[in-house]
């Protein structure tokens, strides 16, 4: 009986460990990251700036940001998008897209995509490109 229960005891330690990926990339996570911002632009001018009332948009090496303007309803929404990564996720090549959406006089909005590897360019776009679709129609 006290060796089944040493054995759950030693089980129990194993699975509290902490599993981390020694799959590190030595390449320019900045510079992936712009041309990752780049792709977003391009997707961003085909699909929803023809389509919106966008008044102006602008691009930095990790933050997108939308300003549109309903005339019908007279009321702006402004929407940005922080590539955000910390130390840890530059290492792995990690982006968690963080979104916030704000109109006058209601409460700032966050929407948060899970993380994506920064491999899966195409993906990445795809998912910004309709969650941004998705805000930009709660409006």
């Amino acid at each position: 009986m006290n060796s089944i229960l040493k054995e759950l005891e030693e089980l129990e330690e194993y699975r509290n460990l902490w599993i981390k990926s020694k799959i590190k990339f030595h390449w320019n996570f900045h510079k992936i990251l712009e041309e990752l911002v780049w792709e977003l632009e391009i997707s961003i001018s085909k699909e929803i700036i023809p389509n919106y009332w966008i008044v102006y948009t602008s691009y930095w090496t990790q933050i997108i940001k939308i300003k549109i303007k309903d005339k019908n309803l007279m009321t702006e929404k402004l929407i940005s998008c922080n590539l955000f990564h910390s130390k840890n996720d530059r290492t792995y090549w990690y982006v968690t897209p963080i979104f916030a959406s704000a109109e006058k006089s209601q409460k700032t909005k966050r929407h948060e995509l899970p993380k994506f590897s920064l491999s899966n360019k195409e993906e990445i776009v795809k998912a910004i490109t309709a969650k941004l679709l998705d805000i930009i129609k709660e409006f």
